[in-house]
């Protein structure tokens, strides 16, 4: 089974390092001026968009209260692939 990992980042230079890593698909997102339904909306139609996901998987998005911030991730949601 294969588990894809999404790793967004509004940095270039952060995106080139994360696709390295094996199994880490990258895309650049910068999330600062989006309020969290909007961002999931958004992240779900562009992993959509790339055949990542289908109708009915489930994701894990993982961010912090207050983007851009660094080393603050403080809360973990499961969303639904409609």
């Amino acid at each position: 089974m294969h588990l894809p990992i999404l790793a967004l980042t509004p940095h270039e230079r952060s995106m080139r390092r994360m696709a390295l890593y094996r199994g880490v698909e990258t895309m650049l997102l910068d999330a600062t001026s989006i309020d969290a339904p909007e961002l999931e909306e958004k992240l779900l139609a562009e992993v959509r968009t790339r055949g990542a996901l289908s109708s009915g998987d489930l994701v894990i998005l993982t961010r912090g209260a207050h983007p851009g911030v660094n080393g603050g991730t403080d809360s973990m949601r499961i969303l639904h692939v409609p």
